[in-house]
């Protein structure tokens, strides 16, 4: 019998990019720490998703084939996790790491830099900052403060929420293979 490969996403959120390994592993796990990510990525069937931390995986020592941490890892404790991937990967085990933010860690190599650039309706930008978590804590600090609309079509120079504007992202990728 074939071992069953299996790959943990950490900071799953609702899914998403968990879902795009399912076709690759035989056991593919979401991990988020919010219960409300977890019940959106469990409205998915096909694979189970587990409230916990990156810093905490629930996986005996070497025994993940791939670790996946997209556009989270700013919120880990780098050190932490860096050391639990460690821990839960199998020799020759990967560990994928996808973001749009700077990692400020020398525990974090940047290899690449890619440039995402597209044409998107302002509504739709709006809507993508509005999605950010960091947004979501504002939102709930202070409501009123938080509205995004008219303001934010003035400052982007628009006459309205159709236009379409320039969206650049930057992303970097780190792949890293455990040693045997």
């Amino acid at each position: 019998m074939t071992e069953r490969l299996k790959a943990p996403s950490a900071s799953c959120g609702t899914g998403q990019n968990s879902r795009t390994l399912t076709a690759y592993f035989e056991m593919v796990v979401g991990i988020d720490v919010s219960e409300s990510q977890v019940e959106q990525a469990r409205a998915v069937l096909g694979f189970p998703n587990l409230i916990g931390t990156a810093e905490e995986l629930p996986f005996p020592d070497g025994t993940v084939d791939l670790l996946m941490a997209v556009s989270v890892a700013h919120w880990f404790d780098t050190e932490c996790f860096i050391k639990e991937a460690t821990r839960v990967l199998k020799p020759r085990g990967l560990s994928l790491y996808h973001n749009f933010a700077v990692v400020d860690s020398n525990s974090f190599v940047r290899i690449e830099i890619i440039p995402l650039k597209q044409q998107l309706s302002t509504k739709n930008v709006i809507g993508f900052i509005q999605t950010f978590s960091m947004y979501q804590a504002y939102l709930r600090a202070d409501l009123s403060a938080a509205t995004v609309g008219e303001n934010n079509i003035t400052e982007m120079k628009v006459s309205s929420t159709e236009a379409k504007v320039d969206f650049i992202m930057k992303y970097f990728c780190v792949l890293a293979c455990k040693p045997e």
